[in-house]
């Protein structure tokens, strides 16, 4: 049987379809069993995880420039297995293989792999395309597959049931015609009555729009830190993810000089108990509107954004594609809504029940389609917060996102010990930073040749990089070979007016680049300048000059003359 892909496939397709043949799509991470492994009784396992999830056995088809579904009959399959010497080559080869894209249509969308160490521990590499699950499925298939695996191994399993996601399909057809759906619509129809401007960290590289090449750092918080996060988080009756969205949110307005802007937030969507134990793809991403207010505490702000989320986890069904047509047929121009998106995973891969030790971690797939993806989570119960940062390569480079992490910490630590901080309050700056600006920026001293003059040293360094940027206002810029040229110019129009070493010159400019062009011509002939103010009065100028009226004035077309003085326009 055929059916249309749900809106969170639909996303996944469209994405697929944009960014064609790259792993884009990719889940990809490892499940390392610390312990021999039996493989023939592991590959059962996983082969009777595959047969009881229908959602593992999607497979899916492009007719009519649309994309349809069909669940193909599981037939039992082989694992090729990797040999390798070492511990530590388990997590580089992982990463190599999450970067394999699939052949999507009419091919199954999982792979595993084997891998074995010397001393008989080992376990499996699992990557499967996002159309057919999300990284909540992932931790289902991981927590069955070990149970399974412990279970065949002591003699103790019994066959079991999953739900269908099929059920899924049919209760999204009924959701998009109830009056639910309606309401849906009418909450971000006024959420978004107004579109604000998109939000985003400042970079410096040259950046290729339509590259998705990413990358991932990955760091944690200590478990000491945590506990002190959590004791606030109860303290004040907020989550956790509350917690990290506002801190996050509060730097993004920072950084972009905006009060009111989007975050893009992955929601579960998974409403009931028989979809939290479905194997398939339910999550999506809904943009969460932050307004900053900086007279508020920190505390009142994150209580702020947990009642904005409250409402949203409400609607969170209505897909975000959705939202986007709408707000499109009112101005079509309308991007996306955000370009950076934090999630708070709380999947967890290890299950209690297991009498098997073992590890998972999900790794990058190289790839990414916004400009920053941040991640928090813990798959492992180890009681640290690990936080991934999935970036576009094309945009940020890693000092780049460690210098972000730096400064999260940094407002963390401020939030700790001051938990009624004012927003205002909180430096976003690391100390480093601080003592970089207010010290080593400011320090100007710096040893000359004191036999040259600022000319000299000009005209040795036009020599040296006459190509390189010396001078930049606005969109405007000149190289010093560029500077230099106009600066001569300037100087020999000057000298044919008669200008001598030891006259004085006016400059009266708006701020632009001519003016430091002007600086460097009258310099040139052993003059000096004198810069005059546009906004003075003729009677304030006069005070000014005193018996030190310039003998010319460099001025521009657009300007009256308030004093009585020869002038050169410099346009």
């Amino acid at each position: 049987m055929e059916y249309s892909l749900t809106n969170p496939q639909n996303s996944i397709w469209l994405t697929e379809k944009f960014y064609s043949g790259t792993s884009i799509n990719n889940i990809s991470g490892y499940n390392y069993i610390d312990e021999p492994v039996n493989f023939n009784i592991l590959s059962k396992a996983i082969n009777e995880v595959v047969k009881l999830n229908d959602a593992m056995r999607i497979k899916v088809k492009e007719e009519n420039n649309s994309c349809i579904q069909y669940i193909s009959e599981y037939v039992p399959f082989t694992i090729e297995t990797i040999e390798l010497t070492k511990e530590e080559e388990i997590r580089s080869t992982a990463l190599q293989l999450a970067k394999i894209p699939f052949n999507i249509e009419n091919n199954l969308l999982f792979k595993f792999t084997f891998f074995k160490l010397p001393n008989k521990n080992g376990g499996f590499f699992l990557s499967a395309h996002h159309i057919i699950g999300d990284s909540w499925s992932l931790g289902l298939v991981v927590k069955q597959i070990m149970l399974c695996y412990s279970d065949i191994k002591n003699n103790t399993y019994t066959a079991k049931e999953y739900p269908s996601y099929t059920h899924y399909i049919k209760d999204e057809k009924d959701y998009l015609e109830s009056d639910k759906f309606k309401k849906d619509k009418e909450f971000w129809n006024d959420i978004f009555k107004t579109v604000p401007e998109v939000a985003t960290i400042p970079s410096f590289q040259k950046q290729n729009n339509a590259s998705c090449n990413g990358d991932r750092l990955d760091f944690s918080i200590d478990s000491k830190l945590v506990e002190d996060i959590n004791n606030f988080c109860k303290d004040k009756k907020v989550s956790l993810y509350n917690f990290f969205m506002s801190l996050y949110s509060l730097y993004l307005g920072r950084v972009s000089g905006l009060d009111d802007f989007v975050i893009g937030t992955p929601v579960l969507n998974r409403t009931n108990f028989e979809q939290k134990n479905t194997m398939g793809i339910f999550i999506s991403t809904a943009p969460l509107r932050i307004e900053l207010n900086h007279s508020l505490s920190f505390t009142d702000f994150v209580k702020d954004v947990s009642a904005r989320t409250i409402s949203l986890f409400r609607h969170q069904k209505y897909p975000y594609q959705y939202i986007l047509e709408d707000l499109r047929t009112k101005d079509s121009s309308i991007p996306n809504l955000y370009n950076v998106v934090l999630s708070y995973q709380i999947t967890k891969t290890f299950d209690e029940e297991s009498k098997i030790k073992y590890t998972a971690e999900w790794l990058s797939n190289g790839c990414c389609a916004d400009d920053l993806q941040i991640h928090l989570l813990d798959l492992n119960d180890d009681g640290k917060i690990h936080i991934l940062y999935d970036y576009k390569t094309d945009k940020y480079s890693k000092q780049d996102i460690a210098d972000l992490h730096s400064r999260i910490l940094t407002m963390l630590n401020q939030v700790m010990s001051k938990n009624d901080v004012c927003l205002k309050d909180i430096e976003i700056v690391t100390p480093e930073e601080k003592h970089k600006i207010l010290y080593d920026f400011n320090n100007t001293k710096v040893d000359y040749p004191k036999d040259k003059t600022i000319v000299d040293l000009f005209e040795e360094q036009v020599k040296k990089t006459p190509d390189n940027i010396a001078v930049v206002f606005e969109d405007q810029k000149l190289t010093y070979k560029e500077l230099n040229e106009k600066a001569n110019q300037l100087a020999h129009y000057m000298h044919l007016q008669n200008i001598q070493h030891g006259d004085i010159v006016g400059i009266y400019l708006n701020k632009s680049l001519e003016v430091i062009v002007s600086m460097f011509a009258i310099l040139k002939l052993g003059a000096s300048f004198l810069p005059l103010d546009l906004d003075y009065p003729k009677e304030r100028l006069n005070y000014i000059l005193g018996n030190s009226e310039p003998k010319l004035i460099l001025s521009s077309r657009n300007i009256n003359k308030k004093i009585n003085c020869k002038a050169i326009y410099v346009d």
